[in-house]
């Protein structure tokens, strides 16, 4: 086996456009949840706001996109067979006139994160730390760029910088089943 601890790759302009469609599709129809609302001290913003459960979303576009598109990507990156994925949680957060993220990770929830920057920005590079739990360790920033992807372990440390931009960004948690 072959589990990366971070990974970036580059997703087609064509994938994002459709992230990007499904974004302002859904925002049509569904009120989103603003960052103040949501009872997660994690994600910082004034003005951003994110979506549910996309995995729940009851629209066939998107849902074969997950099922196809979305599970390719992930079985690619992995390494990992399809039958042996499974999604837990996709979402949006859409940072409007800016906000941030606070140190956190994800292994309470999934094994893998997916993101996807869905527009570029000069500011609310993601930042991951590579040992965390050393004064002086090692850290990686990403800047926001439309089509850039990462996929990470969910023991990766990470948190997003201040932005007064409009950042979006695709979020998809991953779980692994081996047996």
């Amino acid at each position: 086996m072959d589990f990366p601890l971070l990974k970036t790759f580059q997703v087609d302009e064509s994938t994002v456009n459709f992230l990007n469609k499904k974004l302002q599709q859904f925002s049509s129809q569904n009120k989103l949840i603003s960052s103040k609302d949501s009872g997660d001290d994690i994600y910082v913003s004034e003005t951003g706001v994110h979506t549910g459960n996309l995995c729940l979303w009851d629209d066939p576009e998107y849902q074969d996109f997950l099922s196809n598109d979305l599970l390719e990507m992930c079985s690619s990156q992995l390494n990992i067979d399809k039958k042996h994925i499974s999604f837990k949680f996709n979402h949006f957060f859409d940072y409007r006139e800016g906000g941030e993220v606070k140190l956190h990770n994800h292994v309470t929830n999934e094994d893998f994160v997916l993101f996807i920057y869905t527009n570029t920005c000069s500011s609310g590079h993601t930042v991951f730390h590579l040992n965390h739990l050393f004064e002086k360790g090692k850290i990686v920033k990403l800047k926001p760029t439309f089509g850039l992807g990462a996929i990470f372990s969910s023991m990766l440390y990470h948190e997003a910088e201040y932005t007064n931009e409009p950042k979006k960004i695709f979020v998809v948690a991953i779980n692994i089943d081996l047996d």
